[in-house]
């Protein structure tokens, strides 16, 4: 496996893991950690602040249990400033429309909306992982078309979320996992995934 295959498959890995984090997927959180290497667990720094009743009571407070800890996990839940509800319907509709036609289910199979952070996490990945494939294949048509849909997924949808989840974070979320959890995918999604089209 060449470098950039092992960097595909670490970005795979690690939207893979995001995913089941919003999700409370707790089974496949510590089976990730079990697989790699213990000199790797202090890459991310959440896992240092890992005790699952505690991550699972406080993931649920701030993205499921709408309170005053409430942080919404919801790309229509934020507008940008002047957009009005039309202008996110139709963000919506061409969202809903990117995952038909590459036949992404995992919002339907998971009975959560399609603009959830975990759909779009799980939406990276799955576009990341075609690539793999695409590449090992040679094909470059479809790899273009791939990176063409995950700028336009990431920059749109994904960016802007994580940035608004990041903001309303502050000051409002005190379990370490979570905060280090939410500035992980943060940093994640604009170093990793951003970076890759800048």
């Amino acid at each position: 496996m060449n470098n950039i295959q092992e960097e595909q498959q670490g970005l795979i890995a690690m939207a893979d893991l995001f995913t089941a984090i919003w999700m409370g997927e707790w089974n496949t959180y510590e089976d990730f950690f079990q697989s790699i290497p213990v000199e790797f667990h202090g890459e991310l720094p959440f896992h240092g602040h890992y005790n699952r009743e505690e991550a699972d009571l406080w993931l649920q407070n701030h993205f499921s249990i709408p309170g005053e800890h409430f942080i919404s996990p919801y790309y229509s839940s934020y507008r940008a400033p002047g957009q009005d509800e039309e202008v996110k319907r139709n963000s919506l509709l061409r969202l809903i429309g990117m995952y038909e036609r590459t036949g992404y289910y995992f919002p339907l199979e998971k009975e959560i909306y399609p603009d959830h952070i975990a759909a779009l996490t799980g939406f990276a990945a799955s576009i990341l992982k075609e690539e793999a494939k695409a590449a090992e294949q040679e094909d470059k048509e479809y790899l273009d078309q791939l990176g063409k849909l995950k700028r336009d997924v990431v920059e749109i949808y994904l960016a802007p979320l994580v940035s608004s989840i990041k903001v309303a974070a502050q000051g409002k979320v005190n379990n370490p996992f979570v905060d280090q959890f939410v500035l992980s995918v943060s940093e994640f999604v604009e170093k990793d995934l951003l970076a890759e089209h800048n």
